[in-house]
């Protein structure tokens, strides 16, 4: 075997390969003797000489495949343990000559990871942000408990402040109804100031069976940043006014929540909002670091690479978009909405591709972490995690062993994300970390300006 014309760039290595035909033969010869102890062929006792033309004929294809797959595999093994390689992906194998009794040639190309050199690890800075919950915050929480437990009374009158509203509505934007304007027995606290600015207020006054066109104009800042800022206009029909009866918070309330008392139901819900709020806490700690590690790490990827990972999440954008299309009462054929959509669509895949290489970024520098500070992922703690979600969900345990036990991509993600974890924990040991404590207003607050931060 010949290995000819190796080149390896930054990310990319390619080779020319060679397998002499006397090699070729030698090995189909000696598969095809072993067909022959193997199979039963008409006419021959097993295990007794076959002729070799009756071997060729039968199985000579199979053997040269065969053959020459085994070739293919020693010649990657070989270049890649010569040249010290690691590699991305599966390799790519163009076979150029096939021809019997002739030498095989096929070349391979080989997209390889990075080399990645870590930074010290203390110059990555991190606040580790740990939650106060106060006894205010532990009461808001189970007035809100409460207040979901609440006895309704249909009146027969006009709504005012403190009623529940309920109404069928349909949003548009001039003139079309949008994504998510559109919802049947939505109820409505009257005086929450919980929906759209404004929209509460329009229906104040109101009875049963009165259809009212509710305009209001969607905050600056609102989620869905193609309504921010936009005027619209809601049909409401109100299907019902109802006073609630507000909840006893007593021995019997806490009861309906798992707890004896409501001393215990107010240690649960102490421990249940900490635990909410150190899990916030840690993804945005976890983002500020991936942020540092991005930007404070130079390699190139490979464009296949990304290429793989945007494939993988631009399905979740392309089926929602297949769906809002399955929802649309009719097509327009306007150019200028078209050529619009084209420019949405454009920048969504740019936005997604950057993703991508963010992610697959990360991904290599997270793994190099966890080799240079000795990170392991164990069976067991994989075992744990599955262990921990059937749990969770007991009536469904058998379901969920049986998916993960045969599902090896299922097995990876937890991997995956088990590794990510411990890389982070063990790199936390050697980042400079300052601690902070806040109460729960001040977390909150913290979370939606960091969400507003541009990336």
């Amino acid at each position: 075997m010949q290995v000819l014309n190796f080149i390896k760039k930054s990310t990319i290595a390619s080779c020319d390969v060679v397998v002499p035909s006397k090699n070729i033969n030698a090995r189909i010869e000696e598969r095809l003797q072993e067909y022959a102890r193997k199979v039963t062929i008409p006419g021959f006792r097993k295990n007794k000489s076959v002729p070799i033309g009756v071997l060729r004929n039968r199985f000579g294809n199979r053997a040269f495949a065969e053959t020459a797959q085994e070739m293919i595999d020693a010649a990657l093994k070989k270049v890649i343990s010569e040249n010290r390689l690691s590699l991305a992906m599966k390799p790519s194998v163009e076979i150029q000559s096939t021809e019997k009794d002739k030498d095989l040639k096929f070349s391979l190309s080989l997209v390889l990871l990075p080399k990645i050199t870590l930074v010290d690890l203390v110059t990555i800075k991190v606040e580790k942000v740990t939650c106060k919950v106060d006894e205010s915050d532990v009461t808001g929480a189970i007035r809100a408990m409460a207040k979901g437990d609440r006895a309704f009374t249909s009146v027969e009158r006009a709504a005012k402040k403190g009623d529940v509203v309920v109404i069928d509505f349909v949003g548009k934007v001039n003139g079309d109804v949008f994504e998510g304007g559109k919802a049947t027995g939505y109820s409505l606290d009257l005086g929450e100031e919980a929906f759209i600015p404004g929209f509460e207020a329009q229906l104040e006054n109101k009875k049963k069976g009165d259809v009212v066109e509710v305009k209001v104009t969607f905050p600056n800042d609102y989620h869905a940043a193609k309504l921010a800022g936009v005027d619209a206009v809601f049909t409401c029909t109100i299907k019902d006014v109802k006073v609630p009866k507000e909840a006893l918070i007593d021995d019997d309330f806490a009861k309906k929540f798992g707890a004896k008392t409501v001393a215990s139901l107010r240690h649960e819900v102490e421990k249940s909002l900490k635990n909410r709020y150190d899990r916030q806490l840690r993804i945005a700690m976890k983002t500020n670091i991936f942020d540092q590690l991005d930007a404070c790490h130079s390699f190139d990827v490979h464009p296949k690479m990304v290429e793989a990972e945007f494939n993988n999440i631009w399905q979740r954008p392309q089926a929602a978009k297949s769906l809002d299309k399955m929802d649309a009462s009719s097509e327009s054929d306007d150019k200028d909405k078209k050529s619009d959509n084209a420019l949405k669509d454009d920048s969504l895949r740019k936005e997604y591709w950057n993703l991508a290489k963010r992610r697959i970024r990360l991904g290599l520098i997270i793994t190099e972490i966890a080799g240079a500070l000795k990170v392991e992922v164990t069976d067991q703690d994989i075992r744990s995690v599955i262990m921990a979600e059937a749990h969770r969900h007991p009536e469904q345990k058998a379901k969920i062993l049986k998916y993960y036990e045969n599902n090896s991509q299922a097995l990876e993600k937890v991997r995956s994300s088990l590794l990510e974890e411990k890389a982070i924990d063990a790199l936390l040991t050697k980042a400079t970390v300052t601690t902070r404590e806040l109460a729960a207003d001040s977390i909150i607050s913290m979370l939606k300006n960091a969400q507003k931060q541009p990336k």
